[in-house]
């Protein structure tokens, strides 16, 4: 943490230019002083042009307690939010991870064009990093993070023990994080294919004992005597896993808990009275769902089989909002070619 604002300079001398802006956050990994985070403030032209030319990869200048921090970009890893108030503007450049593992995948398609099969192999085997921010000395919400980030199962319960192993194992480490405002964490988490390395760790730790399925108790028949793996694993706890999942996610429109909206209701009686037959209570639901989203995003994306009645839900779907917010709407639909 420190206690006022740092100097953030942009400087390019082949072109004659140098950006200043003040910053009160900045977050580097301390491997290489890789930029993950950086919140700007000043002219709003200026600041602009800093965090543009940042995260296009220019390198940035950042004074702190009489030293100077040299932070390296990456191009195209950064979300970016800018705002504007008057003479005076906010800058913000985040390590996107979804964006960095998208430009991975792109560099190494790129990069196999014309290789051996061999090299290609490789390629596709390099490890993945993430960056996870969470509030000091918080495990709930950095295990939360990590969860998120990571396709391997995470119960509660192995909290403790997959955080103390995945920095044993040198898989998760602290970056530096320096701020004016309330302190916070940024941890590296590094990811083989498949989450292979994550796997192993959760393996090694059912195998090992050291962690258990809840409920499981020594005196109890063993869980695991016939589960050797995380696909074991899986298939003997899966509906656990499913259960916690399922709470996690609050759905669009929930037909056990909900009852569908009059609008909805109306169109599909009108379309009995006009056709002859009512809606499915599947196609139904998801046309109150595809409603709700249009009223919060005004766009709506259906994905089902061909024959599922796609036309007739977004038809109702769009006559419904369009009739609550009074508006007229003319709908239409191609056949398949």
């Amino acid at each position: 943490m420190t206690e006022k604002l740092m100097k953030a300079i942009y400087s390019d001398p082949a072109q004659t230019i140098t950006l200043t802006a003040w910053a009160d956050t900045v977050a580097v990994d301390p491997r290489d002083n890789l930029l993950i985070a950086v919140r700007l403030s000043g002219y709003p032209e200026v600041t602009a042009g800093l965090v543009n030319a940042v995260s296009g990869g220019g390198t940035l200048s950042v004074q702190l307690d009489g030293e100077t921090l040299v932070c390296t970009p990456q191009q195209g890893r950064y979300s970016k939010a800018v705002s504007r108030d008057g003479t005076y503007a906010v800058a913000a450049l985040l390590w996107d991870n979804q964006s960095a593992r998208k430009q991975g995948e792109k560099q190494q398609t790129e990069e196999m064009e014309g290789k051996e099969q061999k090299e290609k192999t490789d390629k596709a085997q390099e490890a993945r990093v993430y960056y996870l921010a969470c509030p000091v000395r918080d495990k709930t919400a950095l295990y939360h993070e990590i969860d998120k980030v990571s396709t391997i199962p995470m119960l509660p319960e192995f909290r403790d023990y997959m955080i103390n192993e995945l920095q044993a194992r040198d898989m998760m480490a602290p970056c530096r994080v320096y701020t004016t405002g309330e302190p916070f964490a940024i941890w590296r988490l590094t990811c083989t294919p498949d989450d292979q390395n994550i796997a192993d760790v959760l393996t090694d730790g059912l195998k090992a004992g050291v962690i258990r399925i809840p409920s499981t108790w020594p005196c109890q028949p063993d869980a695991f005597t016939e589960i050797n793996g995380v696909a074991g694993y899986l298939w003997a706890f899966g509906f656990v896993i499913a259960s916690r999942i399922r709470g996690q996610f609050q759905p669009l429109y929930d037909p056990a808990q909900e009852p569908l909206s009059e609008g909805v209701l109306g169109l599909d009686q009108f379309v009995a009275q006009t056709a002859g037959y009512h809606l499915y209570g599947a196609q139904l639901a998801a046309a109150e769902a595809l409603r709700r989203r249009l009223q919060t995003a005004r766009f709506g994306l259906i994905i089902a089989e061909c024959g599922s009645g796609k036309s007739k839900v977004g038809s109702i779907a769009m006559q419904s909002y369009c009739k609550s917010t009074g508006n007229a709407c003319i709908s239409s639909s191609a056949p398949p070619t």
